[in-house]
């Protein structure tokens, strides 16, 4: 049987995290650090879209790396600086992504 759409978005959103993402640690509240990859856009970034101006950082990344998703308050770290979901993350377009919007946490 041909891969379908869905098979083939999923593929390439693979290859897009390996290429373009940031090695990560998240941490679920409760729960242990796992490694991920993310795409993280700080303030001031267009963020990968090009659209929109961030002026809170954000993360995308893969729903597949969080299978109970990522809830307000659990973290981030990247390159050495831990960041804190301000929110639940949000599916984006079919799903397979999940946007966080982020706040710093002071060490």
């Amino acid at each position: 049987m041909p891969p379908t759409l869905d098979d083939i978005f999923t593929r390439k959103l693979a290859v897009l995290y390996a290429r373009l993402g940031r090695d990560a640690q998240f941490t679920p509240t409760g729960g242990d650090a796992q490694p991920v990859r993310v795409l993280l856009d700080e303030p001031g970034s267009t963020g990968l879209d090009g659209m929109q101006a961030r002026t809170e950082p954000t993360i995308r990344m893969q729903a597949v790396d969080a299978p109970n998703g990522v809830q307000r308050g659990d973290r981030f770290t990247v390159a050495g600086k831990t960041w804190a979901a301000r929110e639940a993350g949000v599916p984006v377009l079919d799903g397979s992504e999940l946007q966080v919007e982020l706040k710093a946490v002071q060490g």
